[in-house]
Parts: structure tokens; sequence; C-alpha cells
């Protein structure tokens, strides 16, 4: 069992971050076996004030764990961002060397600059990795997804990326679209997997910011496949309601697996959140939030829903989904 703890100290260096790391008996009792930091021997880097190493978990292969550290700052590039394979001996359970990946590592896309927080978003074995500052051209913060494969050996190797003006990728990307604040991977819409990106900062019309939720196939080369089209949903195109300013549409993205007995039926189920949805139109309403369940669906295309004990104003339901 995993842990992060981002706020962990580490030698006078604050928020440097920590992974706690524990086993479980057989009855299920949890039993400390060590801190892990950015200092730890065999782990790339070093911890440093403000990284909050730990803040971003994924589960990986054989037992192991990567963490998504966006606050890391890569040579000058400050919040640049790093992913770290953490991995444990299948015998001994003792911590082996890892890896670590930046966008100044061969195979990845781009170059690791200020503010592109890579790992902010990952899902499991970093199948899909978010880049929500990523820059493209004079266009700040349009954002972008690093996708990466598991070899037999269980080391990640980067594969593909794209963004919102990659070849079959809907939309065009726009300054603050933040596109790949939010990931999410499964058998969605089609009967192969699908990447699903958020783009909590995309305008629709003129509303600024409404957020939208686009799927796509996981390979670049296959994302104008005309039997499963990347497609981009956004409240009334495709989902519930109205696009609205500061809605956020994306912002968080959840997964509730789908049933393996429906075989080539099975589809998993999509989950966004809408923290910024206002109810009504008093200050009251504001910032209610709700979640949309179903994106994709083909019985059962999305519905919205709130919380259940009723609207309370700046809840921001639909904020943050556990990681899968």
């Amino acid at each position: 069992m995993w842990i992060g703890a981002p706020g962990h100290d580490v030698a006078g260096r604050s928020d440097a971050g920590a992974v706690y790391r524990y086993t479980l008996s057989s009855a299920g009792v949890p039993a400390f076996v060590e801190a892990i930091t950015q200092d730890s021997p065999l782990l790339p880097g070093a911890a440093e004030a403000g990284d909050r190493f730990g803040e971003v978990l994924a589960a990986s292969a054989g037992n192991a764990l990567i963490v998504g550290v966006p606050h890391e700052d890569v040579g000058r590039a400050q919040d640049a961002g790093i992913v770290q394979q953490l991995r444990i001996d299948p015998v001994s359970y003792a911590l082996i060397a890892g890896s670590g990946w930046s966008q100044n590592n061969a195979g990845v896309a781009g170059t690791a600059e200020a503010g592109d927080r890579f790992g902010a978003s990952m899902t499991e074995n970093a199948a899909v990795v978010g880049v929500p500052g990523e820059d493209l051209g004079r266009l700040q913060d349009a954002g972008a997804v690093q996708l990466f494969t598991v070899t037999p050996k269980s080391w990640l190797t980067p594969s593909s990326t794209y963004n919102q003006d990659s070849r079959g990728i809907p939309g065009v990307a726009e300054a603050g679209d933040r596109f790949g604040a939010a990931v999410q991977i499964g058998a969605y819409q089609c009967e192969s997997d699908t990447v699903a990106v958020g783009a909590p900062g995309e305008d629709i019309g003129s509303a600024k910011n409404a957020g939208s939720v686009t799927l796509a196939p996981p390979l670049s080369s296959d994302v104008t496949r005309k039997d499963c089209p990347a497609t981009m949903f956004s409240q009334g195109h495709g989902l519930p309601g109205a696009a609205e300013t500061g809605d956020e549409l994306g912002i968080a993205l959840g997964e509730l697996p789908g049933d393996v007995n429906d075989e080539e039926s099975m589809r998993d189920v999509l989950l966004a959140g809408i923290p910024g949805e206002d109810v009504g139109t008093t200050a009251t309403g504001r910032d209610v939030g709700r979640v949309v369940v179903g994106i994709g669906g083909i019985s059962r295309p999305g519905r919205g829903y709130g919380f259940q004990r009723g609207d309370v104003e700046n809840l921001r339901y639909g904020s943050y989904f556990p990681s899968r």
C-alpha cells in the first residue's frame, strides 16, 4: 500500500514530499515499511522544497508505483514536472532501482519548460500522462498528453503524444485550455481502450473556462479511425446542461469498470466533474457542482447528478475522483 505525503519536509526542505510504503497482512492489517523521498537511494533526482513528491500517484505492474511530480524543476525550468517509477523486488519486496522521465528524455515529446506540469495527471501504468501547462507556440497552457507503454519487465517506454492541434483530434488548441488536466483510459465508446482527456479551460462559444472532455484512441496513428473517431463533449454538445463560464467540465475524471461478463458489449463508465456548475440565478447557487456519469456511453449517454442532500453554495461537487 502506497500513501502520498506531498507536505513531508526533507532535511528542512519544506513540502519536498514523500511516499509512505506499507505491507498488508492476509487480514489486511498494514505495517509501515519506509518513507521514500527523492533523496532515497535508487531514486533519480533530489528532494527540493516545493516539489510535493507524492501528490500524484498511479499503480504500476508488479506492485510498483508511478509518481507524478508536476512541481519538479528540470534544470532552470520551474515546475516543468517529471514522472518517477518506484519498483520493488517481487521476492524480497525491497525497493530497487527505478526510473524517471521528463520532457527532456529521448522519446518524450516536447522540451521541459517552466510551468509545463508534466505528470499533473496519470492513469494506471502511466499509460496516459497529462501535461496541462504545455505551451504550443505562443499559446500558453494549451496542454497535451504523453502516452507510455510498459515492457514485459515493467519498464516504462514513451510512445505517442497529442494535443488539440494534432491530426484527428477535435477542437483547436487555445491558450489556457489545460488539455490534460485530468486523464483516464478505458472502453468507453469503442470495444478497445479509449483515452479520455479533460480540458477545464476550454472556451465553448462565449463561455470561458466552460470545459470539455475528449475521447480518442490511445495511439496517435489511430486517431482518425473511422470506426471509432475522436470526439469532444461539452455541455449542450453530447452532455446535459448548458456550457457556462467557469463550469470547468473535465477538471476531474473518474471511472467505474464495466462488467466483463458483457464480453464484446462491455463498456466502462466515465465520470466527469463540473465543480463550477451554477444552479439557479442567485448567489446561493454558485459553484454548487455536478457530476456527469457515462460520457460516450452507447446504451446510457451521460447523465448529470448533484449532491444527494441538496445543492450547497461553493460545494464544488465533482472536484476530485479516486485514481484507478
